[in-house]
């Protein structure tokens, strides 16, 4: 266990079991899932239109301001991979294991 943490890109025995990519590649996810999401929000509100009281259409646009709100709360989805994407980003480039084992070898089993 401390030998991976030790030396994460040398090869040991759970390289076969925990796939990890370069720490540039994991950052490079993390940076398009932060623009894709927030983009998401942006193009929805184009196609938004104003209805009147009694529900018809007052400006042009594909969506109802309900519909809308319905769709902005399926993207919250996408808040989710922004928020946690840091997390995400660790456990694809390994950082989390890392720092998992260092901490168990440094607190609990020393001589793992």
């Amino acid at each position: 266990m401390n030998q991976y943490a030790q030396h994460p890109v040398a090869h040991t025995a759970l390289d076969d079991i925990i796939p990890c990519v370069d720490n540039a590649s994991a950052q490079e996810t993390l940076t398009r899932t932060k623009e894709v999401s927030s983009q998401l929000v942006e193009v929805w509100r184009t196609y938004v239109f104003q209805v009147s009281a009694s529900v018809i259409c007052t400006t042009t646009g594909r969506l109802t301001p309900s519909l809308y709100y319905q769709i902005r709360v399926a993207f919250n989805l996408s808040y989710g991979l922004y928020n946690y994407g840091p997390f995400l980003a660790d456990l694809q480039d390994c950082t989390f294991v890392q720092q998992t084992f260092t901490d168990i070898y440094r607190d609990h089993c020393p001589d793992l």
